[in-house]
């Protein structure tokens, strides 16, 4: 009888350690659900600063290469390709200094769920250490 009792209850003890360790695992799959919805979060805050960097850009491009460059050229009475060959160089210093403002953003985005792969090894070691 003590020993039918003994069973009962490793066999308690067992699957009440299997539902212990099922449950952290479902949290450990909502930790990283989390996390991959932030990462994707700082990504689309990452394409809609390129994205306006890009439009700022072409727009820029398209109607001060034409009108400044023009009245450059007319002021300082120039050639118009010297009036072109300032306004776009000035463009393009803005668009360099558009781009670093973004890239840091898109260099902070993880791939990897840390928080979850790094919870996941420690309760891994935790079941190694338990079931010794």
């Amino acid at each position: 009888m003590a020993d039918e009792r003994e069973r009962e209850s490793f066999a308690s003890l067992l699957s009440g350690a299997i539902n212990d360790i099922r449950e952290l695992f479902r949290q450990e799959i909502s930790l990283a659900r989390v996390e991959i919805r932030d990462e994707m979060a700082n990504l689309k805050s990452a394409v809609i600063k390129l994205s306006a960097a890009a439009v700022a850009l072409l727009l820029g491009a398209l109607l001060l290469l034409t009108a400044l460059s023009r009245g450059l050229a007319v002021l300082f009475d120039m050639p118009i390709w010297a009036g072109f060959a300032i306004v776009g160089g000035l463009l393009a210093i803005v668009g360099g200094v558009l781009l670093a403002v973004a890239w840091p953003n898109l260099r902070a985005i993880g791939p990897v769920p840390e928080r979850t792969v790094r919870t996941l090894k420690e309760n891994v070691e935790w079941v190694k250490r338990q079931t010794n």
